[in-house]
């Protein structure tokens, strides 16, 4: 216990003549990260030779087409479309409908024609499906590359724009008299 107490006094000592341990102690140096690059070993000299051998450069393996990426064991992520009755707020046609309700393609005979869109959460159609027409195969042809280039409002769910499914009756006309 003697030299305990005597530990103790020869610190507050110490301190008293240098001031207090924060002033004199010497602050610890940032901590720092030392790189040191080393030059590659050099080769042991061959047995009864003073030269030093070197191995002969390899030759460059030609280069190899890069291997395509294995598709992924995983399903590619493919939105859900909502329904008309899941909806809070039904898609609108913004553009490519006339009145909203007709398609006008040039030189088609006028008829009505019932589609279903798969429209993205931004109002693009994604797929166009002809589920009634009687038109031929052609006139179809023409109608889906119209109707393909068809923008919607896009439908909501509350305050959040979904992925939609809806089935519209449309009128197919050849020109539109206003």
């Amino acid at each position: 216990m003697l030299l305990t107490v005597l530990a103790h006094l020869a610190v507050l000592v110490s301190v008293g003549r240098q001031g207090t341990p924060g002033e004199s102690a010497p602050q610890p140096a940032s901590p720092m990260l030392v790189l040191t690059l080393l030059p590659a070993p050099a080769l042991a000299p061959a047995r009864g030779s003073g030269a030093v051998q070197r191995p002969a450069p390899a030759p460059a393996a030609p280069a190899a087409p890069l291997a395509q990426a294995e598709p992924s064991a995983e399903p590619a992520f493919t939105p859900r479309y909502f329904l008309q009755d899941e909806l809070t707020e039904q898609p609108s046609v913004a553009s490519g409908l006339a009145r909203r309700r007709w398609l006008v393609l040039p030189g088609a005979a006028s008829g009505n024609i019932t589609v279903r869109f798969w429209i993205n959460d931004m109002g693009d159609v994604i797929r166009v499906h002809l589920v009634h027409s009687d038109a031929n195969e052609e006139e179809k042809a023409a109608m889906l590359a119209a109707l393909q280039q068809v923008l919607f409002h896009p439908a909501h769910i509350g305050r959040i724009a979904v992925h939609s499914e809806v089935q519209m009756d449309l009128r197919v006309v050849g020109e539109v008299g206003f």
